[in-house]
């Protein structure tokens, strides 16, 4: 839980024996055979006890202004001795610089000059254990938060406080060490979020202090008191803080948990009753667009949102509906944008420029990706009657004819092409058979009634008389030098 716990009470020096006269002062030894936790600490004695043979209890502010600096120094107390008395003199041998505490806080830094110092007396007397409470560092606001926070406190808290307490946390997390924040102030506010009427006033701080964590501590230590909030409607402040934080929830949760436990948040937050709660949900949805898989966004969220556009009656709504359906554009396939997007598009009947604009810009969108089928069928009729409505202005009816223009222009070029190619493949295929040969064109104009009458013949083609007059010639030369070829058969 962060708390600190002292030991090696067994070190305690009485300062009169049990006959009433003063303790003896003893040297004090290091026993290299017994381990270091057991023995006095050189670092942290003080200098009037080791040099000075006193037995005083201004020795015990000496070693806890040593410990204050060690907490504050990522352990390293103001001198290293090496338990060695001679070292401690050395460095106690004139007035005590302490180094290394620019950034600190300024009571801190007063409160250690005032007890690490050589002398209990001078340059001013240290404080004693009945005055160093009201120091001002002890009653600074990071030690009073603290103090607040403690279990035995603040369960006595009326919830007014306690509410107050976890809205001004938030301003002074920065004034603690991470590791008070994550050990001590986490542990703190996660027992606490067991109260559904804190949780608007304890989840801000939380999601501070969890910026810091790492994906597995988050995981360990976070995210299972979550886990339960995904699912819960009321109160209204809970959805909308974790659906602000949703993205750290993404970076710090895998696919798979974030899939099951955390995307129920968004889906739980459409369907609220609350317009602020949907319009936080959608706002959610184009980044969610970019990092969920295509399945989760064909088949649920899509659907989702579709519900929230069909049932919503506020304009701010339609309109961050219609903001998704253009994130999703470049997700879902042909099939789901012509069957199921453009026909819900279709039954906006508002005329209000901010949903007609909003629409327009999810038809651009479609129509660079739809065949020039859909284009000319489904999207530039609706476009056509969006732009005669009677809100627009000027401007907002020039970007519709703008829109317009391109999408007919896309559909006269693909579709004109798609003419011509068919053109050319009609022409290729009627002057080839089915094996393949060439079918031969006949040359000229025939009377109808003189061909059936035998009067006339049909025109010779060219590829017959040429294949003719290549047969007889072929026969000439079979009997040149008056020679038949035949008579080798005979032969």
């Amino acid at each position: 839980s962060g708390d600190w716990k002292l030991g090696g009470l067994s070190q305690t020096i009485p300062l009169t024996r049990p006959d009433g006269t003063p303790t003896r002062w003893e040297f004090p030894e290091s026993h290299s055979s017994l381990p270091y936790y057991v023995q006095r600490n050189f670092d942290f004695m003080a200098p009037e006890y080791a040099i000075d043979e006193q037995i005083t209890t201004s020795s015990d502010m000496f070693s806890l202004g040593c410990l204050l600096y060690a907490v504050h120094n990522k352990g390293s107390p103001p001198f290293w001795n090496h338990s060695s008395i001679a070292t401690l003199k050395s460095n106690m041998q004139h007035t005590v610089q302490l180094k290394g505490m620019e950034g600190w806080d300024p009571d801190l830094r007063g409160l250690i000059t005032q007890l690490v110092t050589r002398s209990p007396t001078h340059p001013i007397p240290r404080p004693t254990p009945e005055t160093i409470a009201s120091h001002t560092f002890f009653n600074s606001l990071p030690i009073s938060t603290l103090n607040f926070l403690e279990r035995s406190n603040f369960a006595s808290k009326p919830r007014e406080e306690k509410i107050a307490f976890m809205k001004g946390l938030t301003s002074v997390l920065d004034k603690f060490s991470r590791s008070l924040r994550e050990r001590k102030i986490l542990s703190a506010l996660l027992e606490e979020m067991k109260d559904p009427y804190l949780l608007p006033s304890i989840l801000p701080n939380v999601f501070v202090i969890s910026n810091d964590l790492s994906p597995q501590q988050f995981a360990s230590r976070v995210l299972p008191s979550l886990k339960p909030l995904f699912a819960v409607k009321e109160p209204p402040q809970n959805m909308m803080t974790l659906l602000d934080n949703l993205t750290m929830l993404q970076e710090k949760t895998d696919k798979t948990v974030f899939k099951e436990h955390v995307l129920p948040l968004v889906y739980n937050a459409l369907e609220s009753e609350h317009v602020v709660v949907q319009e936080r949900a959608l706002k959610t949805v184009p980044d969610l667009c970019e990092t969920i898989d295509y399945a989760e966004v064909q088949s649920v969220l899509f659907p989702r949102v579709a519900l929230v556009f069909t049932k919503t009656k506020v304009l701010s709504v339609k309109v961050n509906t219609l903001v998704c359906f253009l994130s999703m554009v470049k997700t879902l396939d042909q099939s789901s944008l012509t069957q199921k997007l453009v026909p819900l598009l279709s039954k906006i009947r508002t005329k209000e420029p901010s949903v007609m604009m909003a629409t327009l810009n999810v038809h651009e969108a479609m129509g660079v990706k739809v065949d020039r089928e859909a284009v000319a069928t489904l999207v530039l009729p609706h476009l056509w009657t969006m732009s005669m409505g009677p809100l627009l202005n000027v401007t907002q009816f020039s970007r519709f004819m703008s829109v317009i223009k391109a999408l007919g222009e896309r559909v006269e070029r693909e579709h004109g092409q798609y003419l011509r190619d068919s053109q050319r493949n009609e022409d290729r295929s009627a002057s080839v058979d089915a094996t393949g040969v060439a079918i031969p064109q006949l040359g000229g104009e025939v009377d109808f009634q003189s061909l059936v009458s035998g009067a006339s013949k049909l025109p010779t083609p060219s590829f017959v008389a040429s294949n003719t007059a290549t047969a007889s010639a072929n026969t000439s030369s079979a009997t040149t030098n008056g020679v038949s070829t035949a008579s080798w058969e005979d032969d």
